[in-house]
């Protein structure tokens, strides 16, 4: 009788409008995204631009803030507590801290200071959240939050949210500001 069902089920199928394909399995030992703590972007010198001092020292700073963002969030996974989160943002905080700016010129300097600050600002409110958030809850709403859909990160608070928002808000302004300077960035 089962074997009855599933070829009726089958042929029903088949006269619908044909058996769905299963969906092929996800790929085996491919690592998961961890906790977003900022958005993702990325920047490169125009081919066609000629190299200048200050495309230098920008361009040598994006490079230390890049090594410094990869350096502290490393040990970051997808089920990552806000504790854990918060201390890799603060390693992160106090690397930028670090680089010099004086070399680069004032816009971007002055959009770099910003961006540190907001920083800072997420490290802040994030180390006020509890670690009681189960499997990747908790980095499922860092994306969603980082991805503009505040309906889903909502449960963080507002002050997250703000954070979230200022971060994003002050690497566009850092980004943006490399673009005199003969630079192009990813959106």
């Amino acid at each position: 009788m089962r074997r009855f069902l599933s070829v009726l089920v089958i042929v029903f199928a088949a006269a619908a409008g044909g058996c769905p394909k299963p969906a092929p399995p996800p790929p085996k030992n491919t690592p998961k995204a961890a906790v977003a703590v900022r958005p993702e972007k990325g920047f490169r010198k125009k081919p066609t631009a000629p190299a200048t001092p200050e495309q230098e020292a920008i361009f040598t700073i994006l490079e230390a803030e890049a090594a410094a963002f990869k350096d502290a969030t490393q040990g970051l996974q997808p089920d990552s507590q806000p504790s854990a989160v918060s201390k890799a943002l603060l390693k992160y905080a106090d690397a930028l801290d670090k680089v010099d700016v004086n070399p680069a010129p004032s816009p971007f300097g002055a959009a770099l200071s910003k961006y540190r600050l907001a920083v800072r600002a997420l490290q802040e409110s994030l180390s006020r959240l509890p670690d009681a958030y189960t499997g990747a809850q908790f980095g499922d709403m860092m994306k969603a939050l980082f991805r503009g859909d505040s309906a889903t990160g909502k449960a963080l608070g507002g002050d997250v949210m703000n954070s979230v928002r200022s971060v994003s808000e002050a690497l566009e302004a850092m980004y943006t500001a490399t673009l005199p300077y003969g630079f192009d960035v990813d959106r």
